[in-house]
């Protein structure tokens, strides 16, 4: 169904979607759901793995922000809370000023074990960002990402 009439509905119950997934309904992520997602991934991605404690985090969204803005094609951004308690998923505005993205996520039942699903590597660090480009791989970033990074997803080069 692509009525007119029901697209306002749709665009209603994606954002009640998103303010409860904030109010409480956390989606959990594990390493299993981790790797389903980057094998079923249709469109570029970014994943941002931050943290309320994370001071550069909000920057993080904020550049994001900026170049999903700029660009044509439409890039989803997925945030996962790695401090997330079991319960609930930290207020948008405390955590990213107002921006939690477009699916939101809290780890469990172990964030190591995300973590070392993600990378081995990785000792928890944030923002850590994990570009997602169906059928061309991934790339993992450590920071606020650059419009030259990003535009790796788009498989443009910035000028």
């Amino acid at each position: 169904m692509n009525s007119p009439l029901l697209r306002p509905l749709g665009i209603l119950a994606l954002a009640a979607g998103c303010q409860a997934l904030w109010a409480g309904e956390a989606t959990t992520l594990t390493p299993e759901t981790w790797r389903a997602l980057q094998r079923q991934t249709t469109r570029p991605t970014v994943v941002l793995f931050s943290a309320t404690y994370c001071s550069t985090c909000p920057r993080a969204v904020e550049a994001l922000d900026r170049f999903r803005q700029a660009k044509a094609q439409p890039i989803q951004l997925i945030t996962v809370v790695m401090d997330a308690d079991e319960q609930a998923l930290p207020s948008p505005s405390a955590h990213s000023r107002g921006h939690p993205g477009d699916r939101a996520f809290r780890p469990g039942p172990s964030a190591q074990a995300l973590q070392f699903a993600v990378d081995p590597r990785w000792r928890g660090e944030t923002p850590r960002l994990v570009l997602l480009r169906p059928g061309a791989g991934r790339r993992d970033l450590l920071g606020i990402p650059s419009t030259e990074q990003l535009d790796w997803l788009l498989d443009k080069p910035s000028h």
